[in-house]
């Protein structure tokens, strides 16, 4: 198992927001966390990749736990956080802000060139503007800057907060194929989504998120398929 978390809590300004969390996450799979505004995916995230505290359980990575180190160690580890809303240097350019990725290799210049070159096969616009600054770029090329930026120090496990945040239904699928291309290379997926359809369309293991539980869980088809998934987060 890549990551397990059991009986994980956590607050956000005292107030308690995950309440006795379960899941796994497989190596090589796509995972995937659904659920309302406010049900508390984004601070599973931060606590996972400690920029929020837990306050009860445990967090496993690779056997090894990880629950309150410093942030730094836990990247070290090798799990990128793709941030929701993005937060790119908007003044830097596309290669600029890619290279801040590379931080924890950034001595391995091989390396880095290896992982830019990756970025630029799977976003070929950003290889052509990559001289242009972050900000000039639409919604959805901002998301692949930031998601490129996620890979760039090799990750064992990406984990993407809201990719689907402000974007046109086209381009989310557009950049949803790419998730599947990672995938398929090798790369395990941890994704925090609301657009729940087209997350379980792409994923193999699902999660629903209510109100800092884990109100269900299941292959990702048997959830698309599920008649309190539908009624409640798909509107059929």
């Amino acid at each position: 198992m890549l990551m397990s978390i059991n009986n994980l809590d956590a607050r956000v300004e005292r107030l308690p927001v995950l309440k006795g969390v379960s899941l796994e996450v497989e190596e090589g799979r796509i995972t995937v966390i659904v659920g309302a505004n406010g049900s508390g995916k984004s601070t599973l995230l931060r606590t996972i990749v400690g920029l929020n505290p837990a306050s009860g359980g445990s967090i496993r990575f690779k056997g090894e736990e990880i629950q309150n180190r410093p942030a730094y160690e836990i990247a070290a580890l090798g799990i990128s956080l793709v941030p929701e809303g993005r937060r790119l240097f908007s003044e830097m350019t596309v290669s600029e802000n890619l290279e801040m990725g590379a931080y924890l290799c950034r001595h391995d210049k091989a390396k880095v060139r290896a992982n830019l070159d990756r970025v630029y096969e799977l976003f070929p616009v950003l290889k052509e503007h990559r001289d242009r600054k972050a900000k000039t770029f639409s919604g959805g090329q901002q998301q692949m800057i930031t998601l490129g930026r996620g890979l760039m120090s090799s990750p064992k496990l990406l984990m993407i907060d809201e990719l689907s945040l402000g974007l046109a239904p086209k381009v989310i699928s557009e950049i949803l194929e790419k998730i599947v291309v990672l995938n398929k290379q090798g790369m395990s997926i941890y994704l925090v989504e609301q657009n729940v359809k087209q997350a379980l369309r792409i994923a193999d293991y699902g999660y629903v998120l209510d109100n800092g539980r884990v109100a269900m869980k299941g292959t990702a088809h048997a959830l698309l398929n599920d008649e309190n998934v539908q009624k409640t987060y798909l509107g059929l």
